[in-house]
């Protein structure tokens, strides 16, 4: 077998869009690489921020007052379904306790919608310049 160099010219429309796509996404990514380095940072101190510590600490409290310490989060959210063991019902009941999922939910739509007014101007321009380029 001999090297294959893919040719995006003899892919078909589909091989020809997938390849214009990527040249559009690559040359955004590069544009804009600080607001993108901004979401992955958002997303990676996420879970760090006083809301999560908070909702996570009554979690862990829960979970030691029933006899499982030294938990810091649930891995999953559980359902009455998926719960099996004691301590996955002790889990699914401080979930249910902390109010953990809709918790959850606020604290990251609240987050998210911060990280949106933060970044107004950026967000924008990088909308204006993925019209532009469609």
């Amino acid at each position: 077998a001999g090297n294959y160099i893919w040719d995006f010219d003899r892919a078909g429309c589909n091989g020809q869009a997938d390849y214009l796509m990527e040249q559009e996404q690559s040359r955004l990514y590069n544009e804009f690489a600080p607001l993108w380095e901004a979401v992955e940072e958002f997303y990676s101190n996420l879970l760090a921020s006083p809301e999560f510590v908070a909702l996570d600490s009554d979690w862990s409290y829960c979970m030691a007052s029933a006899g499982h310490p030294n938990l810091i989060r649930p891995e999953a959210i559980q359902t009455v379904e998926t719960a099996v063991t004691e301590s996955e019902l002790a889990d699914l009941n401080c979930q249910i306790t902390t109010d953990y999922e809709n918790r959850v939910r606020e604290i990251v739509f609240d987050a998210e919608n911060q990280f949106i007014r933060d970044h107004k101007t950026e967000l924008e321009a990088l909308r204006s310049a993925a019209e532009q380029g469609s």
